[in-house]
Parts: structure tokens; C-alpha cells; sequence
């Protein structure tokens, strides 16, 4: 068995308690996802990903509700002893109530309704089936009362010991002269800083040169922008994640893309990585 250490999360529990959205948050935190997989493929499936060393980052499966017997306990002891994997499992749940309106709501057939009349009774028969392995999970997560957000914290604080949602900020330099970019949650205009293009010796160089570094950071409202900028990020940036925005654009644009927008953007993102795990810098007009 291969010794990259991996952790895997085996998820079930009630259709509609969502079990889809807790899927993609651990997606967007890195997990390699098996969505809907058949309990009786979970012992070939797990002796294939940790075998394989294509998959090195964490696992997350999702066991398809109508896959389990009732008959059958489920038992988490045996799958940890036989593959020696940090493997936790969790049950995601919601009140019968609430489970019967968002159905109403999304008008979505439910996965027990081909034997059973009712909704009612096909809601009833699913949480009968996932009892063992309702008893067995090691997290029950309840989403009666949760909304969107609300849940995506529960995920990160709670069960993955996260002070924070965690994802991609992309941080791009451009010229306007070429253009602004497409897509960008945030833009920067920077063209009222000092630009070293005057500067005959400078004009040919790039934000990336020692020279051009030292001309701009001894520019004192160079220094003034990207405090002003990096505070505004800090803030607006960590609420956004928080809410669940799994990637976020920063566009910071000066009149070429040479200089000033590329000397700030790695400015600015020393500043975003002592706080963000995942911090992409661009130099659009640089690239070869």
C-alpha cells in the first residue's frame, strides 16, 4: 500500500439533509470526491485510491442511500483495521419536517419513492435503512436549522479544525492599454503611482527587477497604495471565503503591466499568503 498519507471521509445519510453541498465544500478544500458510490463497491474502491498514487490528497465518499441493507451492520472498526487509514464517517441529517418541504420545494423525486407511495414513507424507509450506519458515524451533522453558510462553517471549523473557509485568491498585474481582464471580483487601478517607465535606465526592466523593486518601495505612495489595497483585501476577502466563495480574482492594473501593477501584485500577495493558504499570482502582459 502506497505511504502517502491520506485521510478519507465516508459520507451518508438522508436525501435532501444535504449531503451534496457538504460534498462540494470538502471538494473545494482539497478532497478527491466519489459521489453516489454503491456500499458494495467500497472495499474495491478504497484498495484501488490508496493503492494509487495519482490520488494524494484527502478522500471524501459518498455511499448512495439506497445501496445499504438493513440487514447488514456497518462497521467503521473493521474498514480502519484492514486499511490502516485515518477514516472517519459522517451522517448528515435533517428533521422530517423540513426534509418534506425541501422536496416540495425542489419537486425532486426521492430515491425510495419507486417501492413506496408516499414521500412520507419513503423519508421514513431511508432513515430506517441508514440506521447502522447512523449509529456507527463518528459526526452526525444536523442541517434542520443550518443555511448555506451557516453549514460551510460547521464543515471547516467544527469537523476539518479549520479556523476558516479556505480558498484560491488569484492576483493578476495587467496593462490597460491591452485591455482590462474579462473576470475580476476586485479591480485596482494603480496608474497615479510614480512609473518607472520614465526612467530610461528602468524602462526596459520589469516589477520583478531589483532595480525597479528599489525605485517603487522608496516611492512613499507606493507604500500608501498597497497598505490601502492590502486592508481592503484582508477584510472584504476573509468575509467572502467565510461565505463559502471558493475562488476569488484580484486585478491590479497600471497603464503597460511592466512596473507598478507587477511590483504590487507581489507585494500584495506576501501581504494575502500570511493569512490565505492559497495565494496565485498572474503577470498577464509578462508571459512569454
Amino acid at each position: 500500500m502506497s505511504s502517502t498519507p491520506k485521510s478519507v471521509v465516508l459520507l451518508a445519510g438522508v436525501s435532501g439533509a444535504g449531503k451534496s453541498t457538504v460534498l462540494s465544500v470538502l471538494e473545494d478544500q482539497g478532497f478527491f470526491c466519489i459521489e453516489n458510490l454503491p456500499c458494495f463497491l467500497l472495499e474495491q474502491t478504497l484498495e484501488h485510491v490508496l493503492d494509487n498514487n495519482r490520488y494524494k490528497q484527502n478522500i471524501v465518499i459518498s455511499l448512495a442511500p439506497n445501496s445499504f441493507s438493513k440487514d447488514e451492520v456497518f462497521s467503521v472498526a473493521c474498514l480502519r483495521d484492514k486499511y490502516q487509514v485515518d477514516l472517519s464517517c459522517w451522517y448528515i441529517e435533517a428533521s422530517r419536517n423540513v426534509l418534506i418541504k425541501r422536496y416540495d420545494e425542489t419537486r425532486r423525486r426521492h430515491p425510495f419513492s419507486d417501492r413506496l407511495i408516499t414521500l412520507e414513507c419513503a423519508i421514513d424507509a431511508e432513515i430506517s435503512v441508514l440506521e447502522s450506519y447512523a449509529y456507527a458515524a463518528d459526526y452526525t451533522l444536523d442541517t434542520t436549522n443550518l443555511n448555506l453558510h451557516e453549514l460551510r462553517e460547521i464543515i471547516c471549523q467544527k469537523l476539518l479544525g479549520k479556523a476558516r473557509f479556505f480558498g484560491q485568491i488569484k492576483i493578476t498585474s495587467f496593462g490597460f492599454k491591452y485591455g482590462m481582464p474579462q473576470k475580476a471580483d476586485y479591480l485596482f487601478d494603480v496608474r497615479s503611482l510614480p512609473n518607472p517607465y520614465w526612467n530610461r535606465r528602468l524602462r526596459l526592466q520589469t516589477g520583478l527587477d531589483d532595480e525597479v523593486i528599489s525605485y517603487l518601495s522608496e516611492q512613499p505612495l507606493v507604500g500608501e497604495m498597497i497598505k490601502a489595497i492590502g486592508d481592503f483585501l484582508l477584510k472584504w476577502c476573509t468575509l467572502q471565503q467565510q461565505q463559502g466563495k471558493s475562488y476569488i480574482d484580484v486585478a491590479i492594473g497600471c497603464t503597460g503591466g511592466q512596473h507598478r501593477s507587477v511590483y504590487i501584485v507581489e507585494a500584495l500577495a506576501k501581504i494575502l499568503s500570511l493569512v490565505f493558504s492559497d495565494v496565485v499570482i498572474n503577470h498577464r502582459e509578462l508571459r512569454e
